[in-house]
């Protein structure tokens, strides 16, 4: 496996592009990608999808964004 970063997110395996998602499922998907082996909290990445406040629905949005990425 393959993981890029810089350019915008990007994974490749057995030499196939895999599809990340929306844009808001990539930066789920980078902050992973940058802290391999640490908990990135919901709350963490609820504070980076959304710096201005979060809708009511965020947690929810952000567990479906990585249920995708599964």
């Amino acid at each position: 496996m393959e993981i890029q970063l810089l350019g915008g997110p990007s994974v490749h395996l057995l030499g196939r592009k895999l599809h990340l998602g929306t844009p808001k499922q990539q930066v789920v998907f980078a902050m992973l990608a940058v802290r391999p082996g640490q908990v990135v909290t919901v709350k963490d990445l609820v504070d980076e999808l959304w710096p201005d406040g979060p809708p009511r629905s965020a947690v929810a949005n952000v567990r479906t964004y990585a249920a995708n990425l599964r």
